[in-house]
Parts: structure tokens; C-alpha cells; sequence
């Protein structure tokens, strides 16, 4: 099940670029964006001016070889490129937090909003990540929030919309508050 997750997963981060496009999300705000994700936009711009740049070579009927000794860029890499594999805005690594997004979103709706208590509670069921990553999770979700409310459209994550289509709308959490408290 893990194995068909991942490859689910890396499936939807291929076609990210699609999904936005259809969503008619292309467009980033980055006042909306926290200082790591604003990192990862200029690290995506930067990938976006090498991309071109190969592709451009390999529409030019230039080989992989030579465009390897061309760019210093690996052989792997340019291969990428070329396949088109290698084009989403910001990379998605595996969470802390992954396990418990249900619960966070669950008790975010209900009206807690404190990062400091709901890192708290998570420890109180066995979470061993730290109060940044929570904190961070909190910062994005009132952007998330704030943005809506100004009725930008934000693009969902590839992870969150791999959970969307693989998990009924009611599943998402049915075990209800997994840590014994309501939202005070």
C-alpha cells in the first residue's frame, strides 16, 4: 500500500503543472508565501532558466551528450528536463506532520488556532516533532485562509491532492479527536 501511495503521489507531482493550469491557479503571490516557500519559488525560478535552456538545446536537435558537456549539468538531469519530470514549483518532502494533517485540520475548523497549543496536545499523543514545523503549518494555514478571503485561488499541495482522490469525503478523519480533548 506504501508503494502504490508513493507512486500515486509521484504521479500527481508530475502533472502539478496541469492540475494548476486547469485550476487556473499559475499565478504565485508572494506575500502569501513564508520565507522557506519564498526560498523554494527562487530556487524554482532559478530550475525554470536551466529547463529552458536544455530544452531549447534539444529542440535544436543538439544530443543529451552534448548537452551534458555543454551545461556541466548531469546526464540524469538533463534527461529529466527533456522528459519533463522535472518542473514543479516547490518540492515536497515527507512531514512530521503527514500523520496527523487530519487531526490539525480537524481542530483548526473548530476554531483552535494556536500553534503552541496544538503542538502541545500532538506531543500528548506521541508526536516527536518540534513546535517550528507546527508553527509553520499554522502561518500557512491562516495565509491559506487570509487568501481565500481576498478570493485568490490556492492550489492545493500534490500530497493533499493525492489524499483528496484516493480517500472519500467522509473518511478523512472518522476516528474523530484522536488525542481525548475538544477544542477549547
Amino acid at each position: 500500500m506504501e508503494n502504490a501511495s508513493r507512486a500515486f503521489l509521484d504521479a500527481v507531482r508530475k502533472w502539478m503543472r496541469q492540475i494548476r493550469t486547469v485550476i487556473g491557479a499559475t499565478t504565485i503571490d508572494l506575500k502569501l508565501l513564508t520565507a522557506a516557500e519564498r526560498l523554494q519559488y527562487e530556487g524554482y525560478l532559478r530550475r525554470e532558466e536551466t529547463n529552458a535552456a536544455i530544452l531549447a538545446l534539444s529542440k535544436s536537435g543538439i544530443p543529451i551528450k552534448q548537452i551534458v558537456r555543454q551545461t556541466g549539468y548531469s546526464r540524469k538531469l538533463v534527461r529529466q528536463i527533456i522528459r519533463g519530470e522535472r518542473n514543479d514549483v516547490f518540492r515536497t518532502r515527507q512531514s512530521s506532520l503527514d500523520l496527523h494533517l487530519p487531526w490539525l485540520d480537524d481542530q483548526w475548523a473548530s476554531g483552535c488556532r494556536n500553534g503552541a497549543e496544538l503542538w502541545r496536545r500532538l506531543q500528548a499523543g506521541g508526536f516527536r516533532g518540534s513546535l517550528r514545523v507546527v508553527s509553520e503549518w499554522t502561518t500557512r494555514s491562516r495565509r491559506a485562509e487570509k487568501a481565500d478571503a481576498q478570493n485568490l485561488q490556492r492550489i492545493p499541495s500534490a500530497r493533499t491532492i493525492a489524499r483528496l482522490m484516493t480517500m472519500g469525503a467522509g473518511f478523512a478523519h472518522q476516528s474523530g479527536d484522536r488525542h481525548g480533548r475538544g477544542c477549547e
